[in-house]
């Protein structure tokens, strides 16, 4: 089977989501904790993701693989979701569901519970990532080894159509009531600070918007770890490091509506510009 061609995004990049949703955060990775669950699953894991696990341990990314619904990518440690979390994977050893063959020797490093990203042990000492579905029965190699499967993340396919940045002297507040103006309607409260770590406003069938530099982490006030969690990662950081001085991303429903908007935008004073990678 072919794997999917490495992209030329530079594997350095920044590949973990902003705020990291801290439930799903391990403690700083260790070398003990390394060497544990190494000679538990009887492997050796890629440098690349120790590598990445250094910088933060687990969590959701940015992008996604453009051949997998991967979204995240689990740590070294004890809190779930998290690598060698033997009962997530021993479900498939039910005799009514399918498996790979010699599926012991994948190990997952995310997982809906019907389909599986895996390194793959199968074959050579680096193991490459395969895709393992259990419903539709796919056991499919989708990057040769770790590092060009982080290459090949890449944004949803309508991420950034119609998204705008914001500059200049704002916030949201000032955004979003210039932009009431503009579209001769209040925007509506959406999603916030307690489901996202940030808020977010939206016209229906027009526009949304939230800020660019938001809280580094965050959980939910209903979460048990609350209290233990609340202040792990103080500060904030930008969703969107590629653009410093973009303060509040807008996103309108198309490119076309962007276009339109940019230059309706002059007469209440915004600074906008179309926002791309």
């Amino acid at each position: 089977m072919q794997a999917h061609a490495s992209s030329s995004h530079p594997v350095g990049r920044s590949i973990w989501s902003v705020p990291v949703y801290l439930p799903y955060l391990q403690p700083n990775l260790s070398d003990a904790a390394i060497a544990e669950v190494e000679s538990r699953l009887h492997v050796k894991l890629p440098e690349s993701y120790l590598a990445i696990l250094r910088q933060q341990n687990g969590g959701p990314t940015r992008w996604t693989h453009p051949e997998t619904p991967s979204r995240d990518i689990w740590g070294i440690g004890p809190h779930g979701p998290h690598i060698g979390d033997d009962d997530c994977w021993r479900e498939t050893t039910h005799p009514d569901i399918w498996r790979p063959a010699n599926f012991q020797k994948l190990i997952p490093f995310d997982s809906d519970g019907n389909w599986y990203v895996c390194f793959d042990y199968r074959h050579d000492a680096e193991p490459c990532v395969t895709y393992v579905d259990l419903e539709t029965m796919e056991d499919r190699l989708i990057a040769p080894n770790f590092t060009a499967f982080l290459s090949a993340l890449e944004p949803d396919k309508d991420e950034f159509v119609g998204l705008v940045g914001i500059s200049g002297e704002t916030d949201i507040n000032e955004s979003r009531a210039r932009l009431n103006q503009l579209f001769n309607t209040s925007a509506k409260e959406g999603q916030g600070v307690a489901d996202l770590g940030y808020p977010t406003y939206f016209w229906p069938h027009i526009a949304s918007i939230s800020p660019n530099s938001v809280p580094r982490g965050f959980v939910r006030p209903d979460d048990p770890r609350y209290a233990e969690l609340n202040n792990l990662l103080p500060g904030e950081a930008l969703r969107y490091p590629e653009f410093p001085d973009v303060k509040i991303l807008l996103k309108l429903v198309s490119d076309n509506a962007a276009d339109k908007v940019m230059i309706a935008a002059r007469a209440v004073g915004l600074n906008l510009r179309r926002l791309s990678l």
